[in-house]
């Protein structure tokens, strides 16, 4: 029988190695009851999380914090958890709490921020977010998600900024490279964001939405055989995409 410090250092290692249902093995209630341990219970909750059991996870992050108030990764997970379930208020509520407990943990910041974007309360998400990044700087999805929050109060300059630097610390994310490319093309900046798009294409290859972003910019830019081309490649990839097909269209206007 292993020691209790044994046994949380291999369900530490388990969690990591995303092997949720032994952990949830390793826990069986008469165990749990009969130790009372808040950490054990904890982490049974995050083997239940681990496997979308959410109800289960809370169940057992609430048995943990009732036990121990003051365990912040309790709350921080069990507001993953309240956030799975859209219960976005319950999540903020619990993410807070865990900051007030232990307020250097960039994750929660982040955390707390993804359910203010959710809630499209952009100003309080770029806040959070904002601390993410000064707690814990290679945080690339902190930096995408405030791009996110910028654009949606229409600051168009730092969202890109926000994209660009997630692409630099993570240059094959297709999502900051989209968004860059969108806003971009907007700001008539046509080649850059045709770069940006044919990256998306080359790490996605069959992408129609990227296709038809990039015809959009070769359409802007007066490049109407290469625009053709692509919401041709779109139509192919996706039959019936309307967006291309209405693309497509206006593109045999001006040919």
């Amino acid at each position: 029988m292993p020691s209790r410090d044994e046994l949380i250092k291999h369900l530490d290692t388990l969690g990591k190695m995303e092997e949720f249902k032994q952990m949830i093995d390793l826990l069986p209630e008469e165990l749990l009851n009969h130790s009372n341990d808040h950490i054990l219970i904890f982490l049974k909750g995050i083997g239940w999380q681990g496997i979308k059991e959410y109800d289960k996870a809370i169940a057992c992050f609430n048995r943990a914090i009732d036990i121990s108030d003051d365990n912040p990764f309790a709350r921080d997970y069990r507001g993953q958890a309240w956030a799975e379930k859209q219960e976005l208020h319950k999540a903020i509520e619990d993410y807070t709490r865990s900051i007030e407990i232990k307020d250097d943990m960039g994750i929660v910041y982040y955390n707390r921020g993804n359910a203010w974007l959710h809630l499209e309360e952009y100003d309080k998400a770029i806040e959070d977010y904002s601390r993410a990044i000064w707690l814990e700087e290679t945080l690339y999805s902190a930096y995408y998600n405030r791009g996110l929050a910028y654009d949606g109060i229409q600051e168009f300059d730092k969202a890109i900024a926000d994209y660009t630097q997630t692409i630099y610390l993570k240059n094959a994310h297709t999502g900051a490279l989209t968004n860059r490319g969108l806003l971009l093309s907007d700001k008539g900046e046509y080649d850059d964001s045709i770069a940006d798009f044919t990256r998306v294409i080359e790490l996605k290859i069959k992408d129609e939405e990227a296709y038809n972003n990039r015809g959009i910019a070769w359409y802007r830019k007066r490049e109407y055989v290469k625009a053709m081309a692509d919401f041709e490649k779109a139509i192919e990839i996706k039959p019936g995409y309307a967006d291309a097909i209405f693309n497509r269209e206006e593109t045999m206007k001006k040919i």
